[in-house]
């Protein structure tokens, strides 16, 4: 149905006496029962000390620094010293030519190889992002308030269980938690990563974009398809 037909419907349904009566009626006589609301504070849980960590406890990262020359490791051309200088090599793809169309190709048929779907999450290399993944933050506490309006009770034994809940120790020190770091060595999956990365997001179907921007950054993912990729091509660990 489409929108202009879902509002018209609904426009009517408002304009006839007891329409809004009978659709209740009919929903609390479906077979299924009544649905509950989603605002419910009924059996509510209230356990809210859960951890967002990443997919997976490695993570990995792509970077062109250090490589060297794609046009000679990867083409076997002759080897140009000043591509060591990523600035002069994202101008010298951005160009264009038949190497570079020759290098596109290779880039190609290496990432129809990996056999990717969907969409991948990549961050941008910086500390805020490291600490947040090496050190995931315990989802927050509802302030004490709203803690004992959605319990349905204001009592002492409010008190009691929260102090109980204070003296926890924190997750992260007595848990076993930790993420291993790997940097990827094959320049081939390095450049496929960098020049179809998106802001944040790697789609299995973007295209190759040699842009400054893109070539110069340093990301890191802990998405498992690219750890796994990375173990199977080459990685050393990264500090």
């Amino acid at each position: 149905m489409s929108l202009s037909n879902r509002i018209n419907n609904t426009n009517r349904s408002q304009r006839v006496p007891g329409a809004s009566n009978r659709a209740n009626a009919q929903q609390n006589n479906s077979p299924f029962g009544q649905r509950p609301s989603r605002f419910s504070t009924r059996n509510t849980n209230l356990n809210l000390g859960n951890v967002i960590t990443p997919l997976d406890s490695t993570l990995v990262r792509f970077s062109l620094h250090g490589m060297g020359d794609p046009f000679y490791r990867l083409l076997g051309r002759e080897m140009n010293p000043d591509y060591g200088n990523l600035s002069k090599l994202a101008e010298a793809l951005r160009k264009g030519g038949e190497a570079v169309d020759e290098l596109i190709d290779k880039l190609n048929i290496a990432w129809e190889g990996y056999k990717l779907e969907g969409a991948m999450l990549v961050y941008n290399e910086d500390a805020d992002v490291l600490e947040a993944l090496k050190k995931p933050t315990p989802v927050p506490q509802l302030p004490q308030q709203q803690r004992r309006q959605l319990r349905g009770r204001n009592n002492n034994n409010d008190d009691e269980e929260e102090e109980a809940e204070e003296k926890q120790p924190d997750w992260y020190q007595t848990s076993n938690y930790r993420v291993d770091r790997l940097r990827s060595i094959d320049l081939t999956l390095t450049l496929n990563v960098l020049a179809r990365a998106r802001s944040q997001v790697i789609i299995a179907q973007a295209p190759v974009v040699f842009g400054i921007e893109y070539l110069t950054r340093s990301v890191i993912t802990d998405d498992p398809r690219f750890v796994s990729l990375a173990k199977a091509t080459g990685s050393l660990p990264d500090a």
